[in-house]
């Protein structure tokens, strides 16, 4: 029988009624709240830096991000730390204390004690956390502690060999965002990738609020509805929904266009409708939104968003924010209703779900996921992008529920270079195969190195290298003549600790052997002499432009007399005076 599609979309709003209401759930453990703990630099550099002090509206969207029931709390650090607002759980209150508290940002502070700020936000390190806890640092300099010489470099040592490595045993994530090229930029890379964080470099305090939407959806779980030019749709199991509207300055605030035909400004705020207009962006909060498609009013920018509470949830596994090429990507989608995975078959077989890889530059790609055995949503197959920055956005509609959720990862060139370097002995053909690991992508010590010798004849041999330093070097010695293939394959353990194996590109080296000299070619038979030409005599090829010229000039000594001799004649004539005629 064949179901008319007025008929399906109601047996999918029926199904996702039922489910609504509690059916088909298996127990499952809640994820954690998020746990983010904010670090602001405010030394004196900051007048140069940040001086229109955006810092103060960064801060504020941040902090109204963060969803209620998470843990959270706000250092302020320059020569010591301070804390702005106390650590705890997040609630309306602690968010109203945090936007009245972001105008006490300033930038008067001496020195950058950065080790000072982690020890503050990193203070019950010696314990472990429910979930995972983030710190988030933002500064424009380098460690700068005191005018003593040594203790500033004393300091930025101890972040690296001692404070580093404890923020990565007690399980810490730390981002950092750079808002000036004068930073150390290099040490805030370090600290992002052994803690498996995010690194951004702010090239003016205007992208603050961006690069700080950014560090919030790597560092909370958050749903989000997908937007289509400005619409979006909203279901039934949406409690409260928060939208993100980025503006550009002195354009006027956004509008927002119920289902009903409702125009919402910030006029109408109220107890149902909290409407903030800060430089750059909209905040608008609707609690129990009504049902059915929306519409902003604002221009269309790929950073706005709608944040919902709701109890029913896209989940899905946790990429590492760093992967190393040629490592495969797998990812995974569920849904979740009150924290319990969704095993309702009918109503997932009407599921759509995808996975979009953006890159930065170029175009998207996007991948539809199968639906498992498990309940499940899955990859075909591993995904294996090329090295540069991607924001991966996880998508699943049915009907008039929809789901979004984005993530950011980096994909790393190989975690190490391998060259062949020829060596001087007496054994043939000998070479030295050197790989060299990237500061910063590994564990120290962890990295062990195998390779695969080829020889021109098709022979293969297993290569061991040995530790020499922080290398890993291979004698290839008396190899036979001709061009060899050495595949080297990489394994260890990433700086967070998360197991690899990855294979470089072949390097082919050696001379090939060189071929043969070839016969001379005998001697070309001379063509026979033509009648009238001596033998062994080669006529000599015809010079037509002299020939031309000579013909030219040959024309003009006849034509130059004639032409003179005639012009004579008819002068001659003309001066002679006409005959009389006879009476």
């Amino acid at each position: 029988m064949v179901k008319s599609p007025a008929i399906a979309r109601i047996a999918r709003r029926v199904l996702l009624l039922a489910l609504l209401c509690g059916g088909g759930q298996a127990p499952a453990a809640e994820p954690p709240p998020a746990d983010l703990r904010i670090l602001i630099d405010v030394s004196g550099s900051m007048k140069k830096n940040d001086p229109k002090n955006l810092r103060i509206p960064a801060l504020k969207l941040l902090t109204d991000l963060i969803p209620k029931g998470a843990q959270a709390g706000v250092w302020i650090f320059a020569e010591g730390v301070r804390p702005l607002v106390p650590y705890g759980e997040v609630d309306g209150k602690w968010q109203q204390r945090a936007r009245k508290a972001a105008a006490r940002i300033h930038s008067r502070g001496l020195f950058t004690h950065i080790e000072k700020a982690l020890d503050a936000a990193a203070f019950d390190r010696e314990g472990k956390g429910a979930g995972e806890r983030v710190v988030l640092l933002l500064t424009d300099g380098v460690v700068d502690v005191s005018k003593k010489p040594g203790e500033s470099e004393e300091s930025r040592r101890r972040i690296l060999e001692l404070q580093l490595p404890a923020l990565q045993e007690a399980g810490f994530t730390v981002h950092t965002v750079a808002l000036s090229r004068n930073a150390d930029l290099e040490l805030l890379k370090q600290i992002a990738l052994a803690t498996g964080g995010w690194y951004e470099l702010a090239e003016d305090a205007e992208t603050l609020n961006r690069i700080f939407l950014r560090m919030f959806e790597q560092s909370a779980r958050v749903d989000t509805l997908p937007l289509k030019d400005n619409r979006f749709q909203v279901d039934g199991s949406v409690k409260e929904m928060t939208l993100l509207v980025f503006r550009a300055e002195g354009s006027e605030p956004a509008a927002l266009h119920t289902p009903d035909g409702k125009v919402l400004t910030a006029r109408d705020a109220g107890r149902a409708l909290r409407w903030t207009s800060e430089r750059g962006y909209d905040l608008i909060t609707v609690e129990q939104p009504r049902p059915g498609e929306w519409w902003i009013e604002a221009e269309i920018d790929p950073d706005n968003r709608v944040l919902v509470v709701t109890d029913l949830k896209l989940q899905t596994t946790e990429p590492p924010s760093h992967l190393l090429a040629g490592e495969g990507l797998e990812f995974s989608l569920w849904l979740s209703e009150k924290g319990k995975p969704i095993n309702r078959r009918d109503f997932l077989e009407l599921v759509r779900a995808s996975l979009e890889n953006v890159p930065e530059q170029g175009e998207a790609n996007r991948h539809e996921l199968d639906l498992g055995e498990d309940n499940r949503f899955s990859l075909g197959h591993p995904l294996s992008p090329s090295p540069g920055r991607y924001q991966l956005v996880a998508r699943a509609s049915a009907g008039t529920f929809e789901r979004e959720r984005r993530l950011s990862i980096e994909v790393h060139p190989a975690p190490a270079t391998a060259k062949v370097e020829p060596l001087e002995t007496e054994q043939g053909q000998s070479f030295r195969a050197v790989v060299t690991p990237e500061q910063g992508l590994l564990q120290a010590g962890s990295l062990e190195v195998t390779g695969l010798l080829s020889a021109p004849g098709g022979e293969e041999r297993q290569v061991t290298f040995a530790p020499e330093g922080e290398q890993r070097v291979a004698r290839l010695e008396g190899l036979p003549p001709g061009v060899h293939r050495l595949t080297v394959t990489l394994a260890g353990k990433t700086a967070r600790g998360r197991p690899f194996r990855v294979e470089l590109e072949p390097l082919s080296f050696g001379e090939a052997p060189q071929p043969p000299e070839e016969p001379a070619a005998p001697p070309e038979e001379e063509p026979e002499p033509a009648s009238g030409q001596p033998a062994g005599e080669t006529p000599e090829p015809v010079d037509w432009t002299r020939a031309g010229v000579q013909a030219l000039v040959v024309n003009l000594l006849i034509l130059v007399p004639l032409g003179g001799g005639l012009l004579y004649w008819r002068r001659r004539r003309r001066a002679q005076p006409e005959p009389e005629e006879s009476p």
